[in-house]
């Protein structure tokens, strides 16, 4: 599994499906079922669990500012690598 840009995606299919000739009801209906499709990895959930975990274990600001940002630099190069 991978993470994709889901408003990209519906972008780049409106716009080959709108060239293809396809009318705009089947587009806004599988828009309709991209948007409907859950989210793999949500970044901010997984930030206030590592927190919330850090509250419950005494850890210091110190770790715990690094591996949060240790995470959003693994997600931001990976957006940049896409």
């Amino acid at each position: 599994m991978r993470l994709i840009d889901a408003d990209s995606f519906k972008q780049l299919v409106t716009v080959v499906s709108i060239a293809s000739g396809h009318d705009t009801g089947f587009i806004s209906e599988f828009c309709k079922l991209i948007d409907s499709q859950p989210t793999a990895y949500d970044v901010d959930k997984v930030i206030d669990r590592i927190n919330n975990m850090f509250k419950h274990h005494r850890a210091t600001k110190t770790v715990q500012r690094l591996v949060v940002e240790t995470i959003g630099a693994e997600v931001i190069n990976k957006d940049l690598e896409n």
